[in-house]
Formats: structure tokens, C-alpha cells, sequence
């Protein structure tokens, strides 16, 4: 009898002593808990700003590359008409050589121009849906923190805990070594 009521002594005892130690402040839960999200890779998320810088080095990319292939076959054609060209003597036959290239490269600028001018849209709405992408995920990672933080508000958090994970640089020291 007299060890069971050694027992519940200390029990309320330990449990005053816990009760009395200084509860974190909703910042620092809150620091806590991004460190925590930090430390699981969770906020490893791309940022609005650079899923917009992807999508514009994407487009300048996919414009750069349809200009290059255009020089290329407008290169091509030039080469060819330069060759006949080059035996001919009689400048109408020359002349005439160089309007049909004429018209073979504009079929290519014509070909292309429709090709790179439906960039411009297309380059809109994956900007659009990068920035709605990174939106919800920040939005997903901000919502974890704040339920994470509130939960522990609630468990009273002790500023030391606090402190302890904030400082975590593994989730195996914020789990087991904040005590």
C-alpha cells in the first residue's frame, strides 16, 4: 500500500512539474512544424516564380529549335540554288532560277510561321497551369503546417521541445531526440 501511494505521489508530482515547465508560443510551433515539413522533403516544391521560368525556357527552346530547322531548309535551298545557279550564264535563266527559290523558301517561312505563332497560346496556358500547380502545393504544404502547429498548441508543446525540433536537422532528431 504504501508503495502504490508512492506511486500516485510522484505521478502527481511529475505531472505538476511538466505542467509548470513554459509552453511553446504558436510562432514556435508553427517554426517547428516547417521544420518538420523541411526535413520530409515536403517543401521541396517549386515555387510559383520558378515553374513560370521553366515554362519560358521550355517555349524559347521549342521557338529557338523551329527558327533553327527553317534556317536549315531555307540553308538547304539556298545551297541548291546556288549550285545551279553556278552554270548558267544567261542572267533571265539566273533570274529565273532565283525566283523559283524564292518561292520554295517562302513556302517554308509559311509552313513554319503557323508553327510559331501557336507557341504564343499554348505558352499561356502552361504558364497558367504551372501557376495553379505551384499554387496548391504551396497551399497543401501551408495547410500541414497550420494543422501541425495547432495540434501542438493543443498537446502544450514545451518551449524546449519546441526549440529542440526547430533545430532538428533529422527527422530522427526532431522525433527522438526532442524530448
Amino acid at each position: 500500500m504504501k508503495r502504490v501511494s508512492t506511486v500516485i505521489l510522484l505521478v502527481f508530482v511529475g505531472s505538476i512539474v511538466v505542467s509548470c515547465l513554459p509552453k511553446a508560443s504558436e510562432e514556435e510551433c508553427r517554426q517547428m512544424c516547417e521544420n518538420l515539413v523541411n526535413l520530409r522533403g515536403e517543401n521541396n516544391l517549386v515555387t510559383v516564380s520558378d515553374a513560370i521560368s521553366v515554362v519560358e525556357k521550355d517555349y524559347v527552346m521549342k521557338e529557338q529549335s523551329l527558327k533553327e530547322r527553317m534556317e536549315q531548309e531555307i540553308t538547304a535551298w539556298d545551297n541548291e540554288m546556288n549550285d545551279k545557279i553556278t552554270g548558267v550564264e544567261k542572267e533571265t535563266d539566273k533570274a529565273e532560277i532565283k525566283k523559283e527559290y524564292k518561292k520554295k523558301k517562302a513556302e517554308v517561312k509559311k509552313r513554319y510561321k503557323p508553327q510559331i505563332e501557336k507557341l504564343g497560346p499554348s505558352k499561356k496556358e502552361a504558364i497558367n497551369e504551372a501557376k495553379e500547380k505551384a499554387a496548391a502545393s504551396e497551399n497543401e504544404v501551408k495547410i500541414a503546417v497550420d494543422q501541425c502547429a495547432e495540434k501542438a498548441v493543443k498537446e502544450g508543446t514545451t518551449q524546449k521541445v519546441a526549440q529542440c525540433r526547430i533545430n532538428a536537422t533529422t527527422s530522427d532528431k526532431y522525433w527522438n531526440g526532442c524530448r
